[in-house]
């Protein structure tokens, strides 16, 4: 298990006389839980709005009838959820659904 603390950017701009990058940052911090080097699930929580808390938890840790699924969810800080599942067989490619 790892944890880690950090920023996220949560507003990009540019000047466009000088062309100068700056961004407003948001803290951001995150579990990690990993099986002999491959990831297993992490959570992570930030300042962003669109991204208060993301769970995933991928494909090898869920079975269900013989197959192999991750999941995951994405809470904004108006407490609209997306949730989705995915499967080691399908390429990366999930379904998911949000409000």
């Amino acid at each position: 298990m790892s944890v880690a603390a950090g920023v996220d950017a949560k507003r990009m701009r540019v000047d466009p006389v000088t062309g100068e990058e700056t961004a407003d940052l948001a803290l951001s911090a995150g579990v990690f839980v990993d099986l002999n080097g491959s990831l297993m699930a992490d959570i992570h929580i930030s300042q962003l709005y669109d991204r208060l808390l993301t769970v995933n938890v991928y494909p090898g840790v869920i079975g269900l009838g013989g197959r192999s699924f991750g999941a995951w969810l994405i809470l904004t800080r108006g407490l609209e959820p997306s949730i989705g599942i995915t499967n080691r067989h399908w390429l990366g490619l999930g379904v998911g659904v949000s409000r």
